[in-house]
């Protein structure tokens, strides 16, 4: 019985919690993808990126002087993510992206 009590409330507790969360992190995703300048090199936003703590995941490319970065959001179900594309060492487009094509 006692289990039973202690589950609930770490249930209650985390349900509280997530919302928080949830907001602060796409809130943290979309200012930092609505920063970002056409230009920008590509390590620069990889150090802002890690200054944040966030997730981001580089995704393959066929031609090898181009680039595709995503910043994941680990609290949203739906997907939230900046897509950020780029060719050589500069950045050429970043927006904001919701769906299920993230890792």
């Amino acid at each position: 019985m006692k289990f039973i009590v202690n589950l609930m409330q770490l249930l209650i507790i985390a349900g509280l919690i997530y919302p928080f969360f949830y907001l602060w992190e796409t809130d943290k995703i979309e200012k930092l993808c609505d920063g970002f300048a056409i230009g920008m090199p590509a390590e620069d936003i990889i150090a802002k990126v890690d200054k944040y703590f966030l997730k981001w995941h580089e995704k393959p490319s066929a031609d090898s002087s181009k680039w595709h970065l995503q910043i994941i959001s680990r609290a949203s179900f739906a997907g939230l993510s900046c897509d950020i594309k780029g060719m050589g060492k500069k950045m050429s487009s970043a927006r904001m992206v919701e769906g299920k094509d993230t890792p």
